[in-house]
């Protein structure tokens, strides 16, 4: 008895059919519901009654002829339930590298191990080295030797790994580990929560950033470049820096271990809030900032009191709150003091010195004001060993002067009776006895208070 296949379409249009009129089936004819066993295919127009028939022989015959010419080696392909069959447009495509998983899992190339639900594989490569593998829960992974192995993870291009949850790895070599972390460029890595590498870079802490095999190991730090570490919370490293102090910046091998502290050019800030800038980040002679808020520029300048200033070449302020400005070991070693110049030396508390080579003072208090130690020195020795000073004023106001003065006009003379008082300042007298003479000031010592001050003194 002879069976046929019965479709319903809304229209056909094959042709070589044999067509019959009425609305029932040929006698003789019965019903198949496979294409395997069927003799002929009855294909009816929908709400018509006309019925068309044509030979499964003719059908296959006009199939062949419309599909592509290797059609015929499907039979020859190995295939598994759920293979996808795929065409590069001259032959068939391994079935080894197309499936549907199950799961709405798929994989289009080669892959190692399982493929987790809602996954994609594509690519990959024969050798089984660089096969692609996404194992987990709606992973993604294309190239060759990727493994996306985190929960919504994404990779691609060559040996990279997104093992984290919804992490991303892309380039060569580059790892994303932490949740939500991306890597991507040349062998990077993001284990850190959040945190973001590139180009060699590591960022192992929580929303940490590295790039240019930069390191940034602390929560919210940032690193670029190669040799640059920021270590501390928030910090910023770049160009050879370290930043190991919370919320602190190191640049062009700078090192910055205070919190929120600065370094450039090969500076060195330990203090906190403390700054240091360099010309030469090569010259061993490195800036140092180690007192709080203290700040040094220049190569070998030193700024170690709290809240100091150390400017130029090889000067330093040790006092708290003081600044030197110079060159070749000038000091600031009192609080509050100031040594401008070249090799100058301000030792008490409050004393500002300028000039070159200060004869610096047997007596001197660097955190206390005494009446007998200077307040204020003008220096004019002529190297280490020809130090000596201009004028030296001390904290009472006895001022001591080396060499002669001139006037444009002539001195206002006083006195021996005259007494002190801001009628009187300006005036000069001399004064002798003996064995010594004086030449003497009136000069305001203070707020309301004036006194004769000697300005030059003779002893034989």
């Amino acid at each position: 008895m002879k069976k046929l296949l019965l479709l319903l379409f809304v229209f056909c249009g094959i042709i070589g059919y044999a067509q019959y009129d009425g609305d029932k089936l040929p006698s003789g004819l019965t019903v198949s519901l496979t294409a395997a066993d069927a003799d002929y295919t009855i294909i009816q127009k929908s709400g018509e009654v006309i019925v068309k028939a044509i030979r499964m022989d003719s059908l296959r015959s006009y199939m062949t002829e419309q599909m592509a010419a290797n059609v015929i080696e499907l039979d020859s392909i190995d295939g598994e339930t759920g293979q996808f069959i795929i065409s590069d447009g001259t032959g068939w495509l391994t079935t080894a590298s197309a499936k549907y998983k199950g799961g709405d899992a798929y994989n289009f190339g080669y892959r190692a191990g399982s493929v987790g639900s809602g996954s994609f594989v594509f690519q990959g490569f024969p050798t089984a080295a660089y096969n692609n593998t996404a194992s987990n829960t709606h992973a993604f992974v294309w190239g060759r030797g990727n493994t996306a192995s985190g929960n919504a993870s994404t990779c691609w291009g060559t040996g990279s790994t997104a093992s984290g949850w919804v992490a991303t790895a892309f380039g060569t070599g580059s790892t994303a580990s932490g949740s939500v972390a991306t890597a991507f460029g040349n062998g990077s890595t993001a284990s850190g929560v959040g945190s973001l590498a590139g180009s060699g870079g590591t960022a192992s802490s929580l929303n940490s950033i590295a790039f240019s095999g930069g390191v940034a190991s602390d929560t919210s730090a940032f690193a670029i470049g190669t040799g640059s570490e920021a270590s501390g919370d928030y910090s910023i490293a770049g160009a050879g820096g370290t930043a190991s102090g919370n919320y602190s910046v190191a640049f062009a091998s700078g090192t910055s271990s205070g919190e929120s502290s600065s370094s450039f050019g090969g500076g060195v800030s330990s203090g906190d809030y403390s700054m240091s800038w360099g010309s030469d980040p090569l010259d061993p002679l490195k800036p140092t900032a180690s007192g709080d808020r203290s700040t040094a520029w220049g190569n070998n300048a030193t700024a170690s009191g709290i809240g100091s200033t150390a400017w130029g070449y090889s000067t330093i302020a040790s006092g708290n709150y003081s600044t030197a400005w110079g060159n070749n070991i000038t000091i600031a070693s009192g609080n509050y003091s100031t040594a401008w110049g070249n090799n100058i030396t301000a030792q008490s508390y409050l004393e500002t010195c300028f000039g070159q080579y200060t004869d610096t003072a047997a007596s001197k208090t660097a955190t206390s004001w005494v009446a007998t130690d200077r307040l204020f020195t003008i220096s004019n020795g002529t190297g280490s060993g020809s130090r000596s000073n201009a004028l030296v004023m001390l904290k009472n106001g006895n001022t001591t002067v080396t060499g002669e003065w001139s006037f444009t006009e002539a001195p206002i003379i006083g006195t021996s009776t005259e007494v002190a008082a801001v009628t009187n300042v300006g005036k000069i007298r001399y004064r002798a006895d003996a064995n010594n003479s004086w030449c003497e000031m009136v000069m305001q010592t203070g707020s309301s208070t004036y006194a004769w001050v000697v300005l030059k003194t003779n002893t034989w």
